[in-house]
């Protein structure tokens, strides 16, 4: 059994970040951080929130709070979990009169560290037209949190947002339940594989996550939590339970999976299962 007080004694010391002004430093940081964590033995679930909460601090610092835009956090980073090598997804908003929308220079910073960085510029209403056009665009929306900026450009964007989910609930459950089909279709179709993919194999962490997508697209996002199904008569309590033990377990795989290989790779291969 892991040991839970070891991980939670070392939340992300954001106050060294102030030290940390360029990709190097920044890079030198995150894998220090990373090797105090996978010493503890911790799960790797309380390992990826931990990392979300360490690159919600980098973020932080090396913005200039000025310059106009937000930033919000949206796919799986938006959950509030990453894993060693994920993509660090974010949305940018700007409001309709700066004149400047630029790439802002945080990311330079990111990209240098050798982060995985995949970012959208928009104002409110660009991004909604964004979501209308593209379904994995508008699901990677869904989890959307404010990382660092206005909360008044994070309400129109969510507010925008649940006004379009609101007519387009059908239309997106039939969408993500044919994505899923087709992924399943592509990959290895059966539960039983000796090399299973983690994150994209059937009954994999995407599995899941659709089906948080799911509920919280017909129940409003503004009312259903990230990651909870609490709606009456959705499930029982022993299948949230479970639920939420099988997400823990699949993801401790995938982050520990990670660790050993040293890249973006959820493939559970059979050389490394027993590590």
């Amino acid at each position: 059994m892991s040991d839970r007080s070891g991980v939670d004694s070392l939340m992300p010391d954001l106050s060294v970040i102030s030290a940390v002004t360029t990709g190097a430093a920044l890079k030198a940081h995150w894998f220090d951080y990373q090797r105090k964590l996978f010493s503890s033995k911790a799960e790797g679930w309380r390992i990826a929130s931990r990392l979300a909460a360490l690159m919600d601090g980098y973020i932080r610092h090396l913005c200039d709070t000025d310059e106009g835009f937000t930033v919000l956090a949206v796919g799986g980073y938006g959950q509030g979990r990453l894993a060693p090598y994920s993509d660090v997804d974010l949305l940018i908003l700007y409001s309709d009169h700066v004149e400047n929308k630029d790439i802002p220079h945080f990311l330079y910073t990111l990209w240098d560290a050798g982060f995985t960085v995949s970012h959208a510029l928009h104002t409110p209403q660009s991004a909604i037209k964004a979501a209308r056009e593209n379904i994995q665009t508008c699901t990677s929306f869904i989890d959307a949190r404010r990382v660092m900026g206005s909360s008044h450009l994070e309400e129109d964007f969510i507010s925008a947002l649940d006004a379009y989910r609101s007519t387009t609930v059908s239309a997106f459950i039939d969408a993500k339940l044919q994505e899923q089909a087709d992924r399943h279709a592509q990959a290895d179709n059966s539960i039983y594989a000796i090399e299973p993919d983690v994150k994209d194999g059937r009954g994999g962490i995407r599995d899941l996550q659709t089906l948080h997508w799911l509920k919280r697209y017909q129940s409003g996002i503004r009312n259903e939590k990230q990651g909870k199904f609490d709606s009456p008569g959705f499930l029982s309590s022993r299948e949230k339970r479970r639920l939420k033990k099988i997400g823990e377990f699949l993801w401790s795989v995938r982050v520990h999976l990670h660790d050993l290989i040293k890249r973006a790779d959820d493939r559970l291969y059979f050389p490394l299962q027993s590590d």
